[in-house]
């Protein structure tokens, strides 16, 4: 299986991932993190959480699935959305494709 289909799989296959340290961010996905002010902190207590896992359109670049991960950040300050690929790679891994801080509209 190249990735997960289902949101309750996904979410499953995420809070693993990044359990087990199985996720690699990609140059773009930093790049956000510092113009957004979102600390990676912010953004794996997201990930371990994952209260809301929907579907993403992007095309996976990995065999896998592309998923929006939705939450709060650590102190609840603000809603911070995540974007991955989850895929198989001698076990369940993710990329870490961008993050947007959803109420600022992503700037």
């Amino acid at each position: 299986m190249p990735g997960p289909r289902t949101p309750a799989d996904a979410r499953k296959w995420i809070r693993e991932a990044v359990t087990m340290e199985r996720y690699t961010p990609t140059v773009h996905f930093r790049e956000r993190l510092a113009r957004r002010q979102i600390t990676m902190l912010d953004t794996l207590h997201v990930l371990r959480r994952a209260p809301l896992v929907e579907p993403h359109p992007d095309p996976p670049l990995h065999d896998g699935t592309c998923w929006r991960v939705l939450g709060r950040d650590l102190d609840g300050d603000r809603t911070i959305g995540v974007g991955v690929e989850a895929f198989t790679d001698e076990g369940r891994r993710l990329i870490l494709c961008t993050v947007i801080d959803v109420e600022r509209g992503g700037r």
